[in-house]
């Protein structure tokens, strides 16, 4: 099926939300209680639920994403076809190595909060800290909302998700995202980088970039016997034993099945390393491209 995001960007605008209590209290530090009735404090109760009701009335969720082809993996970056420069760095290199697409995607609650904090700042600290610790909480609430979005656009395609990689963090530098804003057409929700910080405004908001993995690979280390003689009990078809001297015995399974959700065939691939003392399923995945599995061609 088409991609949608692939001709352009997707906005989303009034993202539908729901504040959690619980993930409010972790935002807050306050490990402990699962909702606002457990706090000991019914002062401290009140002020978390103050905020948490004036945040409701506050809160406009909007986001943009678009998805573009990798054209090249190069040692310190990932090539995409509107930029050569935007996905840099080794974590970057090791998240979508594997992948034919890389999704961006930028998103935020809204300008009305951020000022009504800064407001509070200058009358009631303790107020602005509470308000403030539910935008943050809630900023990463709607980069969640539209993760789901591009993962169901990712596994109707036939592919899998990496996880979500937000720019800033990791060795994927801040200064990068004036240009993932671009990229995206931020302008078009309101958001937009600061010249020299790079930071976004409005604040409490969330950048990122999402994998489209062309196979669905799993690491499932360390089954047990009886999980890995289950997987292999079925197979229709067995490649030779690798074998190499000095190292664990390693031997692929491969077998057919139908996918429900993509509605083809697929096949399975299962690398079993066997030594003396343990048997460890070193690799799992499936890909719709059967013939050149049955060419000999698997690596």
């Amino acid at each position: 099926m088409p991609i949608r995001s692939l001709a352009g960007a997707v906005v989303l605008r009034n993202i539908p939300f729901t504040i959690d209590e619980k993930k409010v209290l972790r935002e807050m530090r306050i490990p402990k209680a699962g909702s606002l009735a457990e706090l000991d404090s019914a002062t401290l109760s009140r002020d978390i639920k103050k905020a948490i009701d004036l945040a409701y009335s506050l809160i406009q969720g909007q986001a943009c994403y678009r998805t573009f082809r990798i054209a090249e993996v190069r040692p310190d970056r990932i090539v995409i076809e509107g930029s050569g420069t935007l996905l840099s760095g080794s974590n970057m290199v090791k998240l979508l190595a594997d992948c034919d697409y890389a999704t961006l995607m930028a998103c935020h609650i809204g300008e009305a909060l951020p000022a009504r904090v800064e407001a509070l700042s200058a009358e009631n600290l303790a107020e602005a800290f509470f308000l403030e610790r539910v935008g943050t909480w809630m900023a990463d609430y709607m980069a969640d909302q539209v993760d789901r979005v591009v993962e169901s656009e990712i596994v109707k395609n036939g592919y899998e998700r990496t996880f979500r990689y937000a720019c800033g963090y990791g060795d994927w530098a801040l200064s990068h995202q004036p240009e993932l804003l671009r990229l995206v057409e931020a302008e078009k929700i309101g958001l937009k980088a600061m010249p020299e910080s790079h930071i976004m405004i409005p604040r409490m908001a969330v950048s990122a970039v999402i994998g489209w993995n062309r196979w669905s690979l799993h690491a499932l280390k360390n089954l047990g016997d009886r999980e890995i003689d289950r997987a292999v009990a079925d197979q229709t078809l067995e490649a030779p034993e690798l074998v190499v001297p000095g190292q664990p015995l390693r031997r692929v399974f491969m077998r057919r099945y139908f996918d429900p959700v993509l509605q083809q065939e697929m096949l399975l691939r299962i690398v079993v390393e066997e030594t003396a003392s343990e048997r460890v399923v070193v690799t799992l995945y499936k890909t719709s491209r059967i013939d050149r599995f049955l060419e000999g061609g698997a690596s």
